[in-house]
């Protein structure tokens, strides 16, 4: 990525705008979501923090060294996990769904391609479009409200379709 964009991008998450998790009724949201329970307030000063320290590093001499130290400093964000990468100790972006454990706290994610909305406990990973591109059907998105989460897709004839998950 180019350094003008690279900066324009740590600028957005100092700024708030880009965030790592954040509170829904009842649920958590993060990209890949974890097996213990996270503050999403403390994650996205974690994450701000970060940040500065990349958006520092820009165009130093030692900046892949910073950006390894940055993912080794905030592991429970960034950590790739085991293998390369979506491994068991994967952090909050690397997670892959198949590491969430039934005892997770309640959390929305993404990141784990399905083809339908797909819960394991109290957790729920609402990533279904690029497993169901070019299909006929499946594209969908999660709904939140104070008493439920729903899934509202398209059907192979083009109608919406909607479950309680």
């Amino acid at each position: 990525m180019a350094q003008s964009n690279r900066e324009s991008f740590l600028n957005r998450v100092i700024e708030g705008g880009i965030t790592a998790a954040f509170e829904g009724h009842s649920y958590v949201y993060s990209h890949a979501g974890s097996n213990e329970i996270f503050d999403p307030e403390e994650i996205n000063e974690r994450l701000r923090t970060a940040a500065k320290e990349l958006l520092d590093a820009i165009g130093e001499p030692n900046e892949p060294a910073i950006q390894e130290e940055v993912v080794e400093q905030y592991n429970r964000i960034f950590e790739l996990g085991e293998g390369g990468g979506r491994g068991p100790s994967a952090g909050l972006c690397w997670l892959d769904f198949r590491h969430i454990e039934e005892s997770a706290p309640p959390q929305i994610v993404g990141h784990s391609m399905h083809a339908s909305a797909t819960r394991k406990g109290d957790v729920i990973c609402g990533n279904v479009i690029r497993q169901n591109q070019r299909s006929q059907g499946g594209e969908g998105v999660l709904m939140e409200t104070s008493s439920e989460v729903k899934f509202f897709h398209r059907n192979p004839d083009g109608s919406v379709g909607v479950e309680v998950i």
